[in-house]
């Protein structure tokens, strides 16, 4: 995106790259390989696929490398490549009573059917900064893997299953009904192709594409103030997505 009041031409936007490129390497460290930003930073990769509409771990980890780290800055660059690729397969809507779960937590059902599964979070830590990481080795990172395997034996699993949808389960007991509206537009639209028309189908939730900063703040305390200068917090405020029936 450019700025139309601002003038400069071709040589000043060509040094103000070199600047950027500068900044981002001066501090002569060894080079972030593509495959660590993967590996070890998987929610910030899957931020940037999820804000970019493209499904491109390796294209999301270039962009985080190529900026620096700023996943808004990233999710941009990942649309404007997905706005050259040619559109050839649709995606299939996944039916949720199929897959498998890492994490399921109910607010609203406390006795939910199958129990709460708290799953990878960091929900219920002191989210303390953590010094002994810093002397993080392959070694210690594969000791630390061979004891989480030993201790997750296939055979010390249960069965691995699926869960039903409390939506199912409301309906069975009579509570909701699924056939109210059997009119109800069930197209596939892509908002980066189409214009949004109202009454939109649920589809066309652009939500799917913004930050889920939002959806968190009601639960959370407000951000405090790190020094004296900062007077009030800020926050990327969107809603979070619903594209998954």
């Amino acid at each position: 995106m450019g700025y139309v009041a601002v003038k400069g031409g071709q040589e000043a936007i060509e040094c103000a790259e070199q600047l950027v490129e500068y900044y981002r390497l001066r501090g002569r460290t060894e080079p972030i390989g593509i495959g660590q930003i993967r590996s070890q930073m998987r929610l910030l990769i899957d931020k940037v696929m999820g804000e970019g509409s493209l499904y491109a771990p390796e294209h999301a980890a270039l962009a985080l490398k190529q900026v620096e780290g700023d996943a808004f800055e990233a999710a941009f660059i990942l649309r404007a490549y997905r706005a050259t690729l040619e559109r050839r397969y649709e995606s299939e809507i996944l039916n949720t009573r199929e897959i498998l779960l890492e994490r399921r937590i109910s607010s609203a059902f406390r006795e939910i059917p199958g129990g709460q599964i708290l799953g990878p979070t960091r929900d219920y830590s002191q989210r303390l900064l953590n010094p002994r990481i810093l002397g993080e080795t392959l070694g210690s990172i594969e000791k630390f893997l061979e004891g989480i395997e030993g201790w997750a034996e296939a055979g010390k699993l249960r069965g691995v299953t699926t869960f039903a949808k409390v939506i199912d389960l409301l309906c069975a007991e009579g509570v909701m009904r699924s056939d109210l509206h059997p009119e109800e537009d069930r197209r596939v639209v892509d908002v980066t192709r189409e214009a949004i028309k109202f009454p939109a189908p649920r589809s066309a939730a652009n939500t799917t594409r913004c930050s889920p900063a939002w959806m968190r703040s009601p639960s959370r305390p407000p951000h405090r103030p790190h020094s004296a200068l900062a007077k009030s917090p800020t926050r990327s405020q969107c809603t979070s997505p619903t594209s998954l029936r």
